[in-house]
């Protein structure tokens, strides 16, 4: 499985956190290891950046865009397997992968001056 991933900005941090304080919790985050292989997606901002200012630094928050790339196999496998604990409580069924000990190569696509909306809220 592969999902893209879009590095946040300072203006997109921002928005997340102002929906966090206004209790929308819709865009999902994606954490990955230095082979950008996932280690946890999360509706809240992870890594956890409350009151850090980058100043000129990439933002190493990561916006999860919410596409799955899968091979036949992979959906199979997702299938077979029960939902974990983390996807109940997350909601965020790419989780189901992480949980069973299988890769979800995260690749990071150019979100450069393009804003999104989430199907999420109204």
């Amino acid at each position: 499985m592969t999902t893209p991933v879009i590095r946040c900005d300072d203006d997109d941090l921002e928005n997340f956190k102002e929906d966090r304080r206004d209790g929308l919790f819709c865009a999902t985050t994606a954490a990955f290891d230095m082979a950008r292989r996932a280690l946890n997606y999360s509706m809240q901002i992870i890594p956890w950046a409350v009151d850090i200012h980058y100043s000129g630094a990439p933002t190493p928050v990561y916006h999860h865009v919410g596409v799955h790339n899968y091979v036949l196999d992979a959906l199979n496998f997702y299938l077979e397997c029960r939902p974990g604990a983390l996807e109940r409580q997350e909601g965020l069924e790419q989780l189901r992968f992480r949980e069973h000990g299988e890769a979800v190569l995260c690749v990071e696509a150019d979100g450069y001056r393009r804003k999104f909306w989430e199907v999420n809220n109204p």
